[in-house]
């Protein structure tokens, strides 16, 4: 009986790996960005809801780097950025073909602000600007055809008036960096999985009597 019982622990764990592999996953990402050359990065962590849909999320670290037309500087709320998750089909076209098929997280829309200062960014020497970077995505199924861009503005504060454009068109990626099952989906389906092996331990008990 106590075989019995350990095979039926083993199965379940067997079956929780196996279910939680195709559990919706929440993620770790990282905007890179490109004006020409790389000119910075970001990243946020987002639960990607499988359906297309454009959802707000948090941002942390955005900056761009000393390549970039304005320097280092980071960029935070007020402003909000919003996820875009995309439907995606493509296959390499190789035998036997490599395909991408299902709702994937491929672009970011929305605005964000470095801090003010005075006298910066095409302001007068009297008036605070801030540089506000702006996203933009245009999906498309062939996730390499997607447009994907963004920009980055002088804008006076008072009056929210662009004075300058140091960056008019750049470019940008998001990739996946880390991926781990969400622990509501984990748990379900581990409660799931233990109900099902107490089932097949009772059927076993009654056939060994």
């Amino acid at each position: 009986m106590m075989n019995l019982a350990a095979g039926s622990r083993r199965f379940l764990v067997g079956a929780a790996l196996a279910l939680a592999s195709a559990a919706a996953n929440a993620a770790t990402y990282q905007i890179s960005l490109f004006e020409g050359t790389g000119a910075g990065s970001g990243s946020f962590t987002f639960t990607n809801p499988g359906t297309v849909s454009s959802t707000s999320t948090a941002l942390t670290g955005l900056s761009t780097n000393a390549s970039s037309a304005v320097g280092v500087r980071t960029f935070a709320p007020p402003g909000s950025l919003n996820v875009a998750v995309a439907s995606v089909s493509f296959s390499d076209g190789k035998t036997p073909p490599n395909t991408i098929t299902g709702n994937f997280v491929e672009g970011l829309t929305g605005s964000l602000s470095t801090t003010p200062v005075t006298g910066a960014f095409g302001c007068q020497s009297n008036q605070q600007c801030v540089l506000r970077i702006t996203f933009s995505f245009t999906p498309n199924s062939t996730p390499s055809l997607a447009s994907k861009t963004y920009k980055i503005e002088g804008v006076r504060v008072s009056g929210n008036q662009v004075v300058s454009t140091p960056v008019p068109s750049g470019t940008y990626a998001v990739s996946n960096t880390a991926t781990v099952p969400e622990p509501d989906t984990l748990a379900l389906a581990v409660l799931a999985l233990m109900a099902l092996a107490l089932h097949q331990l009772h059927r076993r008990r009654l056939r060994s009597h």
